[in-house]
């Protein structure tokens, strides 16, 4: 199996009209780090399917900014990554395939989760998003929570 490992970054705008922590996950695999930022909403909205997901995004938060898709597969052993297509035609960008166990994945989101939880337990009010831009990734931890990624 192939190993993953996440970094967070924050980085608070202030604003004329808000105050935003804008959140980072960096993605590295096997010690190689992917390109983009990833889209924490649909990280947590995997299920166990097949099929082209819009899994990183720019870091301003607007996947149609640079984003890209990945094609995404389940099994009942792990999660694969399989090659990165381009946002807006979906051709290939990029050849790879990484096979995560669900128990490392499960620590990515429970890490993830954990994350927006301190955030929310210093500031209830705060608006965190994916990148720059985007919604309030506190608004989301009941869905997280519920994330088949947690339950596997």
């Amino acid at each position: 199996m192939d190993r993953i490992k996440i970094t967070i970054e924050q980085e608070s705008l202030d604003t004329p009209t808000t105050f935003v922590n804008s959140m980072f996950v960096l993605v590295h695999i096997n010690g190689n780090a992917l390109p983009k930022i990833l889209d924490t909403e649909t990280f947590f909205a995997i299920k166990q399917s097949n099929g082209l997901i819009p899994l990183f995004t720019c870091g301003c938060g607007v996947f149609g900014c640079g984003g890209y898709y990945v094609d995404v597969s389940c099994t009942d052993s792990a999660l694969i990554l399989h090659n990165s297509y381009h946002r807006f035609d979906r051709s290939l960008q990029s050849e790879f395939e990484y096979h995560l166990d669900w128990q490392q994945v499960r620590g990515i989101a429970q890490e993830i989760l954990t994350y927006l939880e301190k955030m929310q337990e210093r500031d209830p009010q705060a608006l965190v998003t994916t990148g720059h831009w985007g919604n309030n990734l506190l608004d989301l931890i009941p869905e997280f929570r519920k994330s088949l990624l947690l339950l596997l």
